[in-house]
């Protein structure tokens, strides 16, 4: 069975790039999305009373009085969560990116190695001078 192959993780991830690519969302970016998290790291309690109907007004400006100070000290919780989240994704994001350039110097220095090896591996065929190759 295909599915034998690859781990649970693997197929999860797999399906939701398939979601995420049905619903037109583009891949990972790293910049769009920390904006997107330090936009929505900002709690507002400023509830609109606006309404055509003066009662109605009336009665949401009055239930916004009675409960604003008790809105004002949950948003200010969920701020300074919202927050620190922001802090701890722009540290990812820095570690990620020191990660990315250790990768690719990496990358660089196997395909250094691997030419080598191949170049190495030429010389010991038949016809080819093996003591250049070691005196290298």
């Amino acid at each position: 069975m295909a599915n034998d192959l690859y781990s649970p993780d693997d197929l999860y991830v797999a399906k939701v790039r398939l979601s995420l690519s049905r619903l037109g969302v583009p891949g990972p970016d790293l910049e769009g999305a920390l904006g997107g998290l330090r936009a929505a790291a900002r709690f507002d309690v400023d509830v609109p009373t606006a309404s055509p109907r003066r009662e109605v007004q009336l009665v949401k400006t009055g239930v916004k009085r009675v409960s604003g100070w008790y809105l004002r000290y949950l948003a200010d919780q969920l701020s300074g969560f919202g927050g620190a989240l922001v802090n701890w994704a722009d540290a990812l994001a820095a570690k990620t990116q020191i990660l990315q350039g250790e990768v690719d110097e990496v990358a660089v220095r196997l395909q250094a190695l691997e030419t080598r090896v191949a170049r190495l591996e030429a010389g010991r065929q038949p016809g080819g001078d093996e003591r250049e190759d070691a005196a290298q």
